[in-house]
């Protein structure tokens, strides 16, 4: 082999390599943006879902106070994997999770997540926090609220 054939082929597995960390990066646990985004040392008091009432342009809103559900919306097993937010529709449910020391919000639709900027893709395709929120039996009120837009 000259070492043309040697550049090559270094290239081409360092290429590879590459791609291979790059999608694995893009891969995440729901547990996993959880943990980064509430410390552990942060009790959660109550979770408040704002849903955007399409059509309507009112807002619904529900306080979660039942501890059990609490902690199965915030410890549910997804599989998440980044994503373009411009090839998903708009997100149009907030959950803002209240601690003893800050506030947080996460967007949510019927098969995605949305921290900050980013956009995760849930595995499974239907997102179990959708589900049980959309099936649990909440008390919802219309108010007046601007919502978050996650874009």
């Amino acid at each position: 082999m000259n070492k043309r054939q040697i550049v090559g082929i270094v290239v081409i597995i360092v290429m590879i390599v590459g791609y291979l960390l790059y999608e694995q990066s893009q891969k995440t646990t729901y547990e996993e943006v959880m943990a980064n985004l509430i410390g552990e040392d942060e009790k959660v008091e109550q979770i408040t879902v704002y849903s955007q009432i399409p059509l309507v342009r009112k807002t619904a809103s529900a306080t979660i106070d039942d501890p059990e559900l609490r902690d199965n919306i915030l410890s549910e097993q997804i599989k998440l994997e980044k994503f373009n937010t411009h090839r998903l529709p708009e997100i149009l449910t907030t959950l803002v999770i209240k601690t003893d020391k800050s506030s947080y919000q996460i967007g949510f639709d019927a098969n995605s997540i949305m921290v900050g900027s980013v956009r995760y893709v849930t595995t499974p395709a239907i997102n179990p926090i959708h589900m049980m929120v959309a099936y649990e039996d909440l008390d919802w009120e219309i108010i007046e609220y601007t919502p978050i837009y996650w874009k």
